[in-house]
């Protein structure tokens, strides 16, 4: 079985998390925000808008799915692990690993980029 190449799999994993960032991000401006201003004129009411969050919640939860397999995929190089850093931070992914699963993944990026031995190896979630 040939192995894939990383950087191709990164590039892969990284374009799904913008494309699932930019759905979640035009239905909100093009949607809930319209929405919120109508509520503020009194044309729609507050569980219109309610039910209009509630419509995002799928784009959310793909969004947050795409930004775990971006932290959990190896990444090909340093630029790559402070990408990952950057986005788990301004997403709160972090918060949702059991048992630091996201940091040790990127201890594990470190060590494999740095050709430096030592430390748990953590396998991708994919």
């Amino acid at each position: 079985m040939n192995n894939p190449n990383p950087r191709t799999t990164w590039e892969s994993v990284t374009a799904a998390e913008r494309i699932a960032r930019a759905s979640m991000d035009q239905y909100r401006d093009d949607i809930i925000q319209p929405l919120y201003q109508a509520s503020e004129l009194g044309s729609v009411t507050k569980q219109d808008v309610l039910q209009a969050e509630r419509g995002q919640e799928p784009l959310t939860l793909a969004h947050m799915q795409t930004v775990e397999t971006v932290i959990m995929e190896p990444a090909p190089d340093l630029a790559s692990v402070l990408a990952k850093l950057e986005l788990g931070l301004d997403d709160g992914a972090f918060d949702r690993f059991d048992n630091d699963a996201g940091l040790r993944v990127l201890i594990d990026d470190i060590r494999r980029i740095a050709n430096v031995g030592g430390g748990h190896e953590c396998k991708s979630a994919n």
